[in-house]
């Protein structure tokens, strides 16, 4: 027969794996932070050389591409954005937001009420997907999923 733990041994057991659940969703993020810089970086690196000329332009500055997230946040909800509040939201100045802006419309990337072309909201959606399907990414949602699942578990059965 087992030996079943005591009361203080369980609430032990209890908290030492809450601790690894925690442990493990901040390595796990650490791993899919650094695979989405790396992403972004090799993004970057080849936007020149891209045939799609939403690669090209979004990636082609950091600024660009926090605009671009922005935007397509604002895409889905179905919201249009003021230049003043793209600039708020992406944390850039309205010259900088009214620089880029100007040249995506001019390319044909956005509307005048700066909505995302099918194309742009295509590509950025794309991408998104593209960096969420890694390793990285489905091994932090699991370390998500544990991390809340060992806190509704109580650490003191005895006493709930």
């Amino acid at each position: 027969m087992t030996n079943f733990l005591s009361p203080q041994e369980w609430v032990e057991v209890r908290q030492s794996i809450a601790l690894s659940h925690e442990q493990g969703l901040v390595w796990r993020w650490l791993q899919a932070h650094k695979r989405l810089i790396e992403y972004r970086s090799y993004q970057e690196s080849i936007a020149s050389a891209s045939d799609v000329k939403a690669h090209k332009f979004w990636y082609a500055t950091k600024n660009r591409i926090l605009i671009a997230l922005t935007l397509t946040e604002a895409s889905i909800r179905n919201v249009k954005l003021s230049k003043r509040e793209i600039g708020r939201r992406s944390n850039l100045s309205l010259p900088t937001v009214i620089e880029v802006l100007r040249d995506a419309a001019a390319l044909g990337l956005i509307d005048e009420d700066n909505q995302l072309s099918k194309d742009s909201l295509d590509f950025i959606s794309d991408k998104v997907v593209e960096i969420i399907s890694s390793d990285e990414f489905r091994l932090l949602g699991e370390a998500i999923r544990s991390f809340h699942l060992s806190r509704e578990v109580p650490v003191d059965p005895f006493n709930v």
